[in-house]
């Protein structure tokens, strides 16, 4: 395993016109997030610059706003493609959303409007379901977003870290 300078990713990111860019169009898709700016620039610098060849899993994709850095970054780098998984049935009742609220229907609106259709491939499915029939290829790196709770966050990491 390759320690990464993310501090170093950040810099080169927040550098670069294209994560200006990919800032502005996810603004202006209308995507609710809640990604401060070093985790936006740290999601494109990972697309972008980590080491492999950019293939990113993410886990939870919401409305789309980290999809949009993430596979901003893949586009950037020019190749790789951002696998993201969510059921997309709407978020816990905490969370402040009904519990009918679909995101699907946002989250692809915020990947065109991005222009980054072709960098996304969605997995309609929870993360255990989707790695359990993952066709054995390997991964740079895995955002575990989903299931926020501590249990969720643990199988996530079980799933996916091997």
């Amino acid at each position: 395993m390759q320690d990464i300078d993310l501090g170093a990713l950040m810099g080169r990111a927040k550098a670069d016109p294209a994560f200006a860019e990919v800032e502005r169009k996810v603004a202006e898709s209308g995507s609710m997030t809640w990604l401060e700016p070093d985790e936006k620039a740290l999601l494109f610098g990972i697309g972008a610059y980590a080491p492999g060849d950019g293939r990113v899993v993410e886990i939870g994709a919401f409305e789309g706003g980290s999809a949009g850095f993430l596979a901003g970054g893949i586009a950037r780098r020019g190749g790789g493609k951002l696998h993201s998984i969510d059921p997309h049935l709407g978020a816990p009742p905490w969370f402040g959303l009904a519990p009918h609220k679909r995101t699907l229907g946002a989250f692809r609106k915020c990947v065109a409007h991005c222009g980054l259709d072709d960098w996304v491939q969605s997995h309609l499915g929870d993360s255990a379901s989707v790695a359990a029939v993952w066709p054995g290829e390997g991964v740079d790196a895995v955002l575990i977003d989903g299931d926020h709770s501590y249990l969720g966050a643990l199988a996530d990491f079980e799933c996916w870290g091997p």
